[in-house]
This record gives C-alpha cells, sequence and structure tokens, in this order.
C-alpha cells in the first residue's frame, strides 16, 4: 500500500501557512504545522500543531526529536515561518529599514529565523526526507532577495535575510542533489497578509493554491532555482 505523503511546515497558524496547512490537508497530505502559540485553528483543518518558538534556538533539538520519533519519512518540507518590518514583535528600533538607524539585535533576529533556522531544520530532517519518494524541500523568499532587481536602499534585514536564504537554497540543492531531494525557493507574490498589507492583490487562498500546483510541477530538475510560482524562473 503506497505510503500517505507527510508535509511539516513553519509558521502553519496564519496568513500563507494557515492556507497552505488547509490546501495540503484537503489534497490527502498527513500535514504537521509549527506554530508558537495558537494552535487551534491547525487542529481545526485536521492538521497537528508542533509547537515551537523559532526565536529559542534551543528549543529545536527537542522539537526534532519530537517529530522524527513519530514519522517515518517526509516528503514535504515547506520553510514559510519569517519576520519582516511589519512583524509585532519587533520595536520601531528593529525594524532596520532606514541607513543611519539598523539595529544589530533586529538585523540578527531577522537572520536567524529567515535564513539560518531553515537551513538548519533541513539538515536535521534530511534523514526523514531521504525516506520519502521525490521529497521536496520550499524556501518561500521574496522578490526582495533578489539581488539582480535591487533598484533602492532601505529594508535591510528582510531584503538580506532573503537574499541569504536565496544563496542556502542554492548551496543545500547542490549537497542535497544525490540523496534526490529537490530543494527550491519561491516568490509567493504579493499576498494580503500582515507582511503583504490589506492592497496585496492574492488572498492567502489563492496563493496557497499556486503554491500546491508548483509543489506538484517541481521535480530534482528544477531543484536549486529561485520560481515563481508560475513555475516560470525568478531572477536571483
Amino acid at each position: 500500500m503506497e505510503k500517505k505523503k507527510i508535509a511539516l511546515i513553519t509558521g502553519g497558524s496564519r496568513g500563507i501557512g494557515l492556507a497552505l496547512t488547509k490546501k495540503l490537508v484537503n489534497e490527502k497530505y498527513e500535514v504537521w504545522a509549527t506554530c508558537r502559540d495558537e494552535g487551534e485553528e491547525i487542529k481545526n483543518c485536521g492538521a497537528q500543531p508542533l509547537y515551537l518558538d523559532l526565536n529559542q534556538v534551543e528549543e529545536i533539538p527537542g522539537f526534532i526529536n519530537k517529530i522524527i520519533n513519530q514519522i517515518t519519512h517526509l516528503d514535504l518540507l515547506i520553510h514559510n515561518a519569517a519576520l519582516s518590518a511589519t512583524h509585532i514583535d519587533l520595536t520601531q528600533k528593529q525594524k532596520n529599514l532606514e541607513f543611519g538607524k539598523l539595529e544589530f539585535s533586529g538585523l540578527e533576529k531577522m537572520i536567524r529565523i529567515n535564513s539560518i533556522v531553515p537551513v538548519l531544520l533541513t539538515q536535521s530532517l534530511t534523514s526523514v526526507l531521504k525516506n520519502a519518494h521525490n521529497p521536496k524541500v520550499l524556501m518561500l523568499s521574496s522578490r526582495k532577495g533578489a539581488l539582480s532587481l535591487v533598484n533602492k536602499g532601505g529594508n535591510y534585514g528582510y531584503k538580506g535575510s532573503k537574499a541569504l536564504l536565496n544563496m542556502w537554497s542554492l548551496l543545500l540543492a547542490e549537497d542535497l542533489r544525490s540523496d534526490g531531494i529537490c530543494v527550491c525557493s519561491v516568490n509567493p507574490g504579493h499576498v494580503r497578509t500582515a507582511m503583504g498589507g490589506e492592497d496585496a492583490p492574492l488572498s492567502t487562498e489563492e496563493s496557497a493554491d499556486h503554491l500546491y500546483e508548483l509543489i506538484e510541477e517541481i521535480s530534482m530538475k528544477n531543484s536549486g532555482q529561485l520560481l515563481h510560482t508560475n513555475g516560470q524562473k525568478h531572477p536571483y
């Protein structure tokens, strides 16, 4: 009998993460979704909440042990959780939008959560990814991390951390190629979330639908690419 597909998504309690969690459940995945406090929305859509505060790096080993002890394989790993200048946990001076007002702890926090944690989680979950058929790792990135599209200054923390995520996704793709693990970054588009704002053209449900279509389409030939949700290559 074919094994049920298993997905793990970070930041699954709201926004794009919650919409993706619901979509994957509807597509018959067994879904595990991380959240910091609230897990009711995740439970209500039929997924399993995993409590993890990505600010607390020391919690990650225990989290990894918990998930590895409960699953034999992992078909899909989606790194969705991220910080931006709109995040409620950042003080005004940590927004890191303007040169001359940059502040270390805010920059470090964005790089840690947006760049370092996805790589470390992927590294720790490689053993269960290798046990799946056609495993995939998806990094939700941003056009703001594309070096070739820079046309103004500012927003150092978010743009820099997403550019670093794109680079490390390329490195992961090469290191995991021999294991048959596909690693891609994707620009989900401008979506109506706390980060994207109320005037964004895409709903979270529309974004999740597009992302799911992309997940179904990508294969090892796409590994290492930064993509639009329509599957076209996005410039680095």
